[in-house]
């Protein structure tokens, strides 16, 4: 996470290093408009009760994944239990954006600590020793940061925090797991004196630390940091995982299920089980034209396989844990242009009109505004249950449940009421 700084927040640092000692311890919501689909409508999906067989080879899992005709399935949350959800837009502050630098300065402090190391080190066992006492430090922070993170949704839930406090939260876990990253990198440097045993277990610390990281993720911490604006994100959660949900040039959705990743006894083994689970879990791969499995790679000392699927409407990055053969971290990647849609609801004004288009639930949500009698584009401000969002037709993410959305000129204002 390579990003330039704002002079105030390098300041803020650099005072904070003086003072405290710092190292140590652990679219906006309408997007550009886009050609309207022609092809392909989406189901009004639910979750589906029940358990199901999790062995190799087993079906579709019902109670996570939400069932979309022409349109991929997703990682979704269980529908017992708490759920909260809404729209998150991180600012910057000044305290997440100098824990953002601490991390990152840190991380560099860590790596040329390391690297001094090596060079004074004279012997292969003492490097060896250097890289087992790194990869213990790093093994610790790992679980630290998989336990903050929990923590995070969990204050999230109950309703200590807000939707702004969970996407800085989670923007922070990724840029820890980046710096623990950094620090593995400079290990590598002399990772051929190291026992196979430690390479194995470093490239199994690198993966673990990855599934932290996430294009959404990474544009809170770049907004949090003041590098870009703040996006607009949806957030649901519960005590079962998280669903984050923007817009940029694409539609990005990251899901995670806690109850997941389990640790135990692998019941996959080898890629070829992975794929043959991937292919259950996610059946459109079959049954979708064009769509097809990239890669498979198998981490067995992280317990864990990464799937990557392409298909016409984007591509889909998948976790599976071995023990528990579910995904336990999903990232979809997803043109808008693409995404098939229907109708949700549209509404006429004198002059004005207003059309809405639904994905899927949680999904992006199509806005369109025009002159009732020509047709013509009309640049209405449009807002979702009174939020200003953007204005003319574009891209919307939904808060949830029911919301309106509203079209407004100068002389007339048109509203569509969307139950999701």
């Amino acid at each position: 996470m390579s990003r330039q700084r704002p002079i105030a927040v390098a300041l803020a640092v650099l005072c904070l290093c003086l003072l405290a000692g710092v190292v140590g311890g652990v679219g906006t919501g309408i997007d550009s408009p886009s050609a309207p689909s022609t092809s392909g409508t989406a189901a009004d999906a639910g979750r589906a009760a029940g358990s199901n067989d999790t062995g190799i080879g087993a079906g579709p899992l019902n109670d996570t994944h939400l069932a979309v005709t022409n349109i991929t399935t997703r990682l979704d949350l269980p529908g017992d239990g708490s759920v909260r959800e809404g729209i998150a837009t991180p600012e910057p502050r000044l305290g997440t954006a100098v824990a953002v630098d601490d991390t990152e300065l840190r991380a560099r402090f860590g790596r040329y600590t390391v690297e001094e190391r090596f060079e004074t080190a004279r012997t292969t066992p003492e490097r060896r020793r250097i890289i087992g006492a790194e990869l213990d430090r790093v093994a610790a922070d790992a679980e630290t940061i998989a336990t903050e993170e929990r923590a995070a949704v969990g204050r999230y839930v109950d309703g200590t925090t807000d939707h702004d406090d969970l996407a800085r939260a989670l923007g922070l876990t990724a840029a820890e797991a980046d710096a623990r990253r950094v620090r593995l990198d400079a290990l590598r440097a002399g990772i051929s004196t190291a026992t196979p045993r430690a390479r194995t277990r470093l490239e199994a610390l690198d993966t673990q630390l990855a599934v932290f990281g996430d294009p959404v993720r990474d544009r809170v911490v770049e907004a949090v940091d003041g590098t870009i604006e703040p996006p607009t994100v949806r957030i649901t959660a519960s005590d079962a995982g998280t669903v984050l949900g923007t817009i940029g040039t694409r539609y990005r959705r990251e899901a995670v299920r806690f109850n997941y990743r389990n640790g135990g006894e692998p019941q996959l083994e080898t890629t070829l089980d992975a794929d043959s689970r991937a292919r259950a879990v996610y059946p459109w791969i079959g049954a979708t034209p064009d769509a097809q499995i990239t890669s498979v790679e198998g981490f067995p000392d992280a317990g864990l396989f990464r799937v990557t699927v392409v298909h016409p409407q984007g591509a889909v990055v998948t976790h599976l844990d071995s023990a528990t053969t579910n995904p336990f971290r999903e990232s979809q990647s997803l043109r808008l242009s693409d995404l098939p849609r229907r109708s949700a609801g549209t509404a006429t004004n004198g002059s004005l009109r207003l059309a809405v288009d639904r994905t899927y639930p949680d999904g992006p949500v199509r806005v369109t505004v025009t002159e009732a009698g020509t047709g013509e584009p009309v640049q209405a401000t449009i807002s979702v249950d009174g939020r200003t969002v953007g204005s003319g037709t574009g891209w919307v993410l939904p808060p949830g449940g029911t919301y309106r959305v509203t079209a407004t000129t100068v002389t007339e204002s048109v509203s569509v009421r969307v139950d999701e």
